[in-house]
């Protein structure tokens, strides 16, 4: 955890961000970045981070759809240890100073960070264009205290996917109107894909 990841204030978050758990429209990557203030980002160890609510570490946070609509639903089971048995419709990560390869905080680097996470996590052909949804923010969960998601949408071809990192290994494609029908007996989804899930219906 010895990596650097880009952060924002938690207090200078949107009212409505910060009003419980909150799943806010936002229709472009400009829109995104501005809603989180990213010309206030800096750049911070991510040990430090996990420790220090008063900072949200920005995670571009994307929901994977095939050509038939169905939606792509995960078991967690990455590096990300507390959110182990649950399950996921996001793809997410950190956005990393050595990949922002000298990009200042703002919508490209938003943009490049989420088409990396795709490239590593679903390798496969895309079809159509990597769409903003929204932003999602909780202080209920130990993970959710520390990060803000920039929620995003995008359709691919499931018979050109390669394995990727492993991280979606397990994955299963839903039916769009009810994906927790898909999951095992006693399973659920984590908050965050509650919350996507949310934007997701809405727009």
């Amino acid at each position: 955890m010895n990596e650097t990841i880009l952060v924002v204030p938690a207090r200078r978050l949107p009212a409505d961000l910060r009003a419980g758990p909150a799943a806010v429209p936002a229709a472009s990557w400009a829109e995104a970045s501005e809603a989180l203030e990213l010309a206030r980002a800096v750049w911070m160890p991510r040990s430090e981070a996990e420790e220090d609510p008063s900072w949200k570490q920005v995670i571009p946070y994307v929901t994977l759809f095939d050509p038939a609509g169905r939606v792509l639903v995960y078991p967690r089971q990455g590096s990300e240890r507390r959110l182990h048995d649950l399950w996921s419709l996001g793809i997410g990560g950190h956005i990393n100073k050595t990949d922002a390869a000298g990009l200042p905080p703002g919508p490209r680097l938003l943009e490049q960070a989420a088409r990396r996470e795709v490239q590593e996590e679903y390798p496969c052909r895309w079809i159509g264009t990597l769409d903003v949804m929204g932003l999602i923010n909780e202080d209920e969960t130990d993970v959710g205290r520390v990060h803000v998601g920039v929620c995003c949408r995008l359709v691919v071809d499931p018979s050109t996917a390669g394995r990727g990192d492993g991280e979606l290994d397990g994955h299963l494609w839903a039916d769009p109107a009810d994906p927790s029908a898909a999951l095992p007996a006693g399973a659920r989804f984590e908050l965050w894909s509650e919350l996507a899930w949310r934007l997701h219906r809405t727009l």
